[in-house]
């Protein structure tokens, strides 16, 4: 099976793009902080 110098470069460049990145937790979660009301207005 022959595989294209161009397909092993974008996987490579993925791979290196996405381990730059961590999963923190849900975006939409809020965190109780003393002080601060949770209306948003």
């Amino acid at each position: 099976m022959q595989v294209e110098p161009i397909d092993v470069a974008v996987q490579w460049m993925a791979r290196n793009d996405a381990r730059n990145y961590a999963l923190l937790g849900d975006p939409a979660v809020k965190l109780p902080f003393p002080g601060v009301s949770a209306g948003g207005s």
